[in-house]
């Protein structure tokens, strides 16, 4: 999540925003630096990406070109490289007719792509079942995210004792802005895999965005929570930033993204994107006062 987020399957393909000034750059930093909202159309590419990769190796298997060994083989190779790739920010390197046809692509892709790779080792019937209910979405010439939102709902009701199921659709609900919906399957998830840092830290964010960009009490709890394990979590620390830029409290938000920095931002991913945003605060602050009101940390 911010991505400063998610490892968790998940997680997020950002998108670039740049921040312009004071409460009018305020949404577009939020979006830029919280959980990952790819594009659709981005989205929808890697999927059809993977379904011609796997197209191929199913005309191969028809034409006897790969027996059933190989033909297993070649789906698992084909479903751990994309989840490499995505994992990794790379291009996907393929011996296929469609290599390089993605790139990485956001934490839906990467769920979902974890459940698919968890059933090809240990076969469980949900997963199987998640797994058919995506590739039918994925078959559609132009399957949008919300596509894929109503035809894994029915599933969600169908298995709600499947963890799996509400990790897929969680990130799919934030993508298109349903955050109540998103925070109840993220909260379900969390009610059968248990809470950790990475949930709480999500489910914090997403009810940052829910709020319009607001710290409210029940937020601030969960930045507690986590920030007692990791005071330098660096998806709070971005998350808690873009509140104090929003107030105008540029130091609170340099001090922020410092900590979010030191707490592996670069990492994640998001390093250059919290140093342009610090660059932003630094200029508001310059333009309130002489530069000897900078604290001396941030002053370069």
């Amino acid at each position: 999540m911010i991505l400063l987020m998610i490892g968790c399957l998940v997680l997020l393909g950002a998108l670039a925003v740049t921040v312009v000034y004071a409460a009018h750059s305020a949404p577009a930093m939020r979006r830029s630096l919280m959980i990952d909202h790819c594009h659709p159309s981005r989205e929808v590419a890697n999927v059809m990406a993977y379904r011609d990769e796997r197209a191929d190796i199913e005309r191969a298997h028809r034409a006897g070109e790969l027996n059933d060994d190989q033909y297993a083989t070649a789906c698992m190779t084909v479903e751990r490289r994309l989840l490499k790739a995505i994992q990794s920010g790379e291009d996907v390197a393929s011996g296929s007719v469609n290599a390089g046809k993605c790139g990485a692509c956001g934490a839906m892709v990467v769920a979902v792509l974890a459940v698919i790779v968890g059933y090809l080792h240990f076969g469980a019937h949900d997963d199987l079942r998640l797994h058919e209910v995506w590739q039918s979405v994925a078959e559609r010439p132009r399957a949008t995210v919300q596509d894929y939102v109503d035809s894994l709902e029915p599933l969600a009701r169908l298995q709600p004792h499947n963890p799996h199921v509400w990790a897929v659709l969680w990130p799919l609900y934030t993508n298109i802005g349903h955050y109540d919906e998103a925070i109840f399957a993220l909260r379900q998830q969390m009610r059968i895999e248990g809470e950790s840092t990475q949930g709480l830290a999500q489910l914090a964010q997403m009810r940052f965005m829910a709020a319009g960009g607001v710290v409210t009490p029940e937020v601030a709890v969960l930045c507690r929570q986590v920030l007692a394990v990791e005071p330098e979590h660096p998806a709070i620390q971005g998350m808690l930033g873009v509140a104090a830029y929003t107030r105008h409290d540029y130091r609170g938000a340099l001090e922020h993204w410092q900590l979010a920095l030191d707490g592996g931002a670069d990492a994640e991913g998001l390093g250059a994107r919290l140093r342009e945003n610090m660059a932003q605060a630094r200029q508001q602050l310059q333009a309130l006062g002489p530069p000897s009101t900078l604290p001396a940390r941030h002053a370069q």
